[in-house]
């Protein structure tokens, strides 16, 4: 994902160069300019914490309505 920034908002829907190299780098890359970028974590895990405060919504989107 790329750190937002000025140039980074700037390039929303527009296609930036990757570049992944032997050595195990990689960059990301506009008009030949190095963008600053975090890696996204796809094997995220979901604390017991955050699933039992979240069996609260339906509660309070009731009371909401």
């Amino acid at each position: 994902m790329l750190e937002e920034n000025d140039l980074s908002r700037a390039l929303v829907g527009k296609y930036v160069d990757t570049y992944a190299f032997t050595d195990g780098r990689f960059e990301v890359r506009w008009k030949g300019q190095a963008l600053p970028y975090r890696v996204f974590d796809m094997d995220q895990r979901v604390t017991h914490a955050v699933v039992t405060e979240n069996k609260w919504l339906s509660a309070v989107l009731a009371h909401v309505k």
